[in-house]
C-alpha cells in the first residue's frame, strides 16, 4: 500500500488513480452484482466533462452508445447543476438551446426503458460538479466526495 497524496488515504498500488473518467456499471438491485445495466459517469473535472460534451456534440445523439450518451448527459449535470431534466421544454427552465436536444434524447431513452432513474437524474455528477467548484468544504461534504470516488473505483474493479 502507498499513501495517496490527493486524498490522504491508503490505497493499494492498483487503485492509485486520481478520479479517472468513471464510466461504470451499477447493479439495479442493491447488493446484486448480476444485473449490471445502469451506467454511472462522474467527471473528474470540468475539463473532462467538457471533453465528454464536445465528443457527443460532434455526433448524432440517437446514434451514441449508452455509455457515451450517459457520459455527456452526466457532464451536463456536472457543468450546469441548475438545469433539471423535467424543465427542459419550459421557457423558464433555463436550458440553453444547444443542450435541449440532450434532454429530449434522455427522455426518449428513458421512455423506451433504455435509461433508468439514476441515469436520467445524474444527481451524483451534479453534486460533484457543485462540490468541485466550492472553495471550502465541510467534513460531511469531503466524506461524500470520497465515498463517490471510492464507489466509482470499486465498481470499476468489478
Amino acid at each position: 500500500m502507498q499513501f495517496h497524496r490527493y486524498w490522504r488515504i491508503r490505497l493499494p498500488q492498483s487503485l492509485l488513480i486520481f478520479f479517472n473518467d468513471f464510466i461504470l456499471e451499477k447493479p439495479k438491485a442493491p447488493g446484486s452484482l448480476d444485473a449490471m445495466n445502469s451506467v454511472i459517469y462522474i467527471p473528474k473535472s470540468a475539463r473532462d466533462a467538457g471533453a465528454q460534451l464536445r465528443f457527443a456534440l460532434a455526433r448524432p445523439l440517437k446514434q451514441l452508445p449508452k455509455s457515451n450518451f450517459v457520459g455527456a448527459w452526466s457532464s451536463i449535470a456536472y457543468l450546469f447543476p441548475g438545469l433539471h431534466p423535467d424543465g427542459f421544454e419550459d421557457a423558464e427552465g433555463g436550458w440553453p438551446r444547444v443542450l435541449r436536444p440532450f434532454a429530449a434524447e434522455a427522455w426518449r431513452r428513458a421512455e423506451m426503458g433504455a435509461l433508468d432513474d439514476d441515469e436520467l437524474y445524474p444527481c451524483d455528477a451534479q453534486w460533484s460538479g457543485l462540490y468541485d467548484r466550492m472553495h471550502s468544504h465541510t467534513t460531511e461534504e469531503i466524506e461524500r466526495r470520497r465515498e463517490l470516488a471510492a464507489l466509482s473505483l470499486a465498481c470499476a474493479s468489478v
